[in-house]
């Protein structure tokens, strides 16, 4: 089982309060990169309204869900106002950054190319944290926040602060 079946598996509800967001508030339109095979949480945002797609490789094929991996899919440049990514993104950087793979190359590229899908003002949140990665950004361009999950997980809010 991979980490975005355990996305699907999440309450919409708890996802909200992982992100931190509010469907009354949140910046549209919003991607959940990993939304798993039961994308609950797209569903959920659309009926309150939002503007909400979401992708995963396992994803059903529906008119606002791509079947694509955010590792290597083009979601556009400065489209997105939140991107969302609970455990997948930050664990498979993680792990690669573990185990010093050949694969985090690819995967820190995948990163940032996703920071480039975001709006001026544009949030991407995730959870847990990836500190190397994070590291990298420049304070000009990125502005990072982290929030005290629980026991030293984070979710980290990076939003975009001039078009790149």
């Amino acid at each position: 089982m991979n980490d975005s079946t355990f996305q699907s598996n999440y309450s919409p509800e708890f996802q909200l309060e992982i992100f931190g967001i509010d469907p009354k508030t949140v910046m549209e339109p919003v991607l959940d990169v990993s939304c798993g095979q039961d994308p609950q949480l797209i569903h959920m945002l659309r009926m309150e309204g939002v503007d909400a797609y979401g992708a995963d490789f396992d994803a059903p094929e529906l008119p606002y869900v791509k079947r694509a991996s955010w590792t290597n899919s083009n979601f556009g440049h400065n489209k997105w106002g939140t991107i969302l990514s609970n455990i997948d993104v930050a664990n498979t950087i993680n792990h690669a950054i573990a185990e010093d793979s050949e694969a985090l190359k690819g995967l820190s590229l995948a990163y940032f190319n996703l920071l480039g899908c975001l709006k001026v003002g544009g949030k991407f949140i995730y959870a847990p944290a990836i500190p190397v990665l994070e590291a990298e950004l420049s304070d000009e361009m990125f502005s990072v926040e982290h929030f005290e999950l629980h026991d030293g997980i984070e979710r980290t809010t990076i939003t975009k602060l001039v078009e790149t």
